[in-house]
């Protein structure tokens, strides 16, 4: 049996505090609940005038139904906060509808997933305006801060609940469009399900503290301005021509332009609006503010990753955006953190200092690690899996060469797959590759694994590690590592021929090494190692333009990363390569979560290949059968060496 419901409710909070807090408010009501019983009518209950439990719901928590709702977590928290009077049902029992969408390549709103999916069950597109007229306080005029009720409307309110029975109408046809999560899916669903209702710790003290350094600082910073207004620092024009009005030559005063402006002899007026500009432009302080409204009372932050975020099976971050967490300056966390809970700023001052230079800002960015933290009784135990791409690259395309690389390193220690790799590139050996030269050992490894041209690889070295190539540097990286790898430049090319067979024969399965593809006749499904599905909605082999040329492309239908819209764009064999190690790392990721909960593992926190749970202070074993559990490879994954390190601390950091 299963049973869908969605809610509509009404608050003071607003939903950007997350689906907890806002369902621990005292002002959260629940207005109406539509449910339905499988393939049954749906029935909507006006729970304004009686608020009693469906007789839908009684009997699905008696029989232990699923519940499905979408976007489970807001119902979830409904359900335990607001209508506790209600049978409560086993936490096992919710399903979520929207982690079928992403499973499958589908987009995470209600409304989008249904027009991707080409369904006559499309949501009410009427329902903001009576969102905004019944479930939020007015906004102006006598009846400020009041809610409207029935009676207000009695016509708008019919109307109000006949699109809470039609979310329900449209979740259905989404779910029965859509095949369930295999097993052990729903297994890895059921772990996240676990962690986000369970939370991670927040050092709400300490959080405080930063916010008060960081605000007197944006302050004494505003206040050495002499003739310009703190409130026009965000209007680029302004603090443009204010500038360059006390004779600064520059014609843009975006973030990297700001700073590098500041590295040069400014005159005072112009040097305090950039670095005014320069401090409210930091936008990770902004999670000070986040951290203080999302979490709850009990000092825990919930419901921050979704399940298969990406495409290829990857966590996405929610809320706070916990998992991207600045690394910060290389300065004394700990010492900024004892600073800051004291409350001395001439001592976290002295310590937030680099080169030389003050920074008391870059080190209130430094600490944010730190705000995530054991609960009292409990240590935080971190570990992460070593170079896991080009391992799984590696195995993928059975490179004996890097996997007895790989080998060595685990049993011998020394150098690192980096040096070797760029050993090659040198012409040394691999003791010889330090400092910048280990940088491009980086660059050379994870940017070319996945086919990237000279362009792309100059960019890749510049954002992601601060190294600076010139075009023929870049193109001579490229160009070297493709010679010296023809078992990874054959594999784009195999897998590329197994997708354009797969479209061409379509319920032919076409394989390409340890994973193969197959097309429905609309959609493109490539099965990993694993035996996970990645889709490829309603795919196509078309001619698209690229750069100054144009040729055939796979094509398919996606969520664009920026603008959130579902479009159609294009790939080729050496990104689906990528998509196949992304998800096959994902596959390993979710081995371990699933066996860290079966043996009992409180996980907190999952970030990008790294796991951190939570365990007793006097547990000594712990940390070792964590990490033990991690690097357990998979039944599937024969002969995929793994390897990592960790720590154990009382606060979240980066090592």
């Amino acid at each position: 049996m299963r049973l869908y419901l969605d809610f509509e409710t009404r608050s003071e909070a607003d939903i950007s505090v997350g689906a907890w807090n806002y369902s621990r408010h005292p002002s959260t009501r629940a207005l109406c609940v539509a449910v339905a019983i499988d393939g049954d009518d749906p029935v909507v209950y006006d729970l304004a005038q009686d608020n009693r439990p469906p007789p839908e719901w009684v009997m699905a928590v008696q029989c232990g139904a699923e519940i499905h709702a979408f976007n489970a977590g807001f119902e979830y928290s409904i359900i335990t906060n607001v209508l506790k009077h209600w049978p409560q049902p086993h936490a096992e029992m919710w399903r979520d509808t929207q982690a079928k969408c992403l499973a499958c390549g589908f987009p995470a709103k209600l409304e989008t997933a249904a027009k991707a999916l080409k369904l006559a069950d499309l949501k009410d597109e009427k329902g903001s305006a009576l969102i905004r007229y019944f479930c939020s306080p007015v906004s102006n005029g006598e009846h400020k801060g009041e809610f409207r009720d029935r009676e207000d409307d009695l016509d708008r309110w019919a109307e109000l609940l006949a699109y809470c029975k039609q979310d329900v109408v449209t979740q259905r046809a989404i779910d029965k469009a859509l095949p369930d999560l295999s097993d052990d899916e729903l297994a890895f669903w059921l772990a996240t399900w676990e962690m986000n209702r369970r939370g991670t710790y927040i050092d709400l003290p300490l959080v405080r503290a930063l916010k008060k350094l960081a605000d007197d600082h944006k302050q004494v910073i505003f206040d050495s301005m002499e003739d310009f207004a703190a409130e026009d620092l965000t209007k680029h024009q302004k603090v443009l021509t204010y500038v360059q009005s006390q004779g600064v030559e520059i014609n843009s005063v975006a973030k990297a332009r700001v700073k590098e402006a500041l590295q040069c002899d400014l005159p005072q007026a112009a040097r305090s609006v950039l670095e005014a500009r320069q401090a409210i432009g930091k936008t990770s302080l902004a999670k000070l503010d986040a951290f203080i409204s999302q979490t709850g009372d009990d000092s825990r932050l919930r419901f921050q990753v979704r399940h298969h975020g990406t495409t290829t099976g990857r966590d996405t971050a929610q809320g706070v955006q916990i998992t991207n967490l600045p690394r910060g300056e290389k300065m004394n966390a700990e010492a900024l953190i004892a600073a800051a809970m004291a409350g001395d700023m001439p001592a976290f001052t002295a310590a937030a200092t680099v080169k030389g230079k003050v920074d008391p800002l870059g080190g209130v960015v430094t600490c944010l690690r730190g705000c995530v933290s054991a609960s009292p009784g409990t240590v935080l135990h971190q570990c992460d899996w070593s170079a896991v791409e080009p391992r799984i690259g590696a195995w993928l395309v059975n490179d004996r060469r890097m996997m007895d690389a790989f080998e060595t390193i685990d049993t011998k220690g020394g150098v690192d797959i980096y040096q070797i790799e760029a050993s090659g590139f040198y012409g040394c050996a691999p003791e010889e590759v330090k400092g910048d030269k280990r940088q491009f050992g980086k660059v050379y490894t994870l940017a070319c694994q996945y086919g990237a041209g000279g362009k792309t690889v100059q960019t890749f070295a510049k954002d992601q590690f601060g190294v600076l190539l010139s075009g023929e540097d870049a193109e001579s990286c490229k160009t070297h590592w493709r010679a010296s790898h023809p078992l990874w430049v054959n594999h784009w090319r195999d897998v590329e021929t197994a997708y354009r067979s797969a479209i061409a024969c379509p319920k032919r399965v076409f394989a390409a090494g340890k994973s193969a593809f197959c097309f429905d006749g609309t959609h493109l499904k490539l099965r990993l190692p694993s035996g996970r599905v990645i889709w490829f909605p309603y795919a196509e082999i078309q001619v698209v333009e690229t750069g100054e040329d144009k040729r055939e492309c796979l094509t398919y239908e996606f969520v664009h990363g920026k603008t959130k819209q579902w479009v159609r764009g294009h790939t080729y064999g050496a990104a689906v390569v990528n998509a196949i190690t992304q998800g096959t790392g994902s596959d390993i990721l979710r081995y371990a979560t699933r066996n860290l909960r079966a043996r009992g593992t409180d996980l907190v926190l999952r970030v990008h290949d790294e796991l951190v749970c939570e365990a007793p202070v006097d547990d000594a074993d712990a940390f070792t059968r964590f990490k033990d559990c991690m690097l357990e490879t998979p039944p599937w994954a024969k002969g995929l060496r793994l390897n990592g390190a960790g720590w154990t601390h009382a606060k979240y950091r980066k090592d």
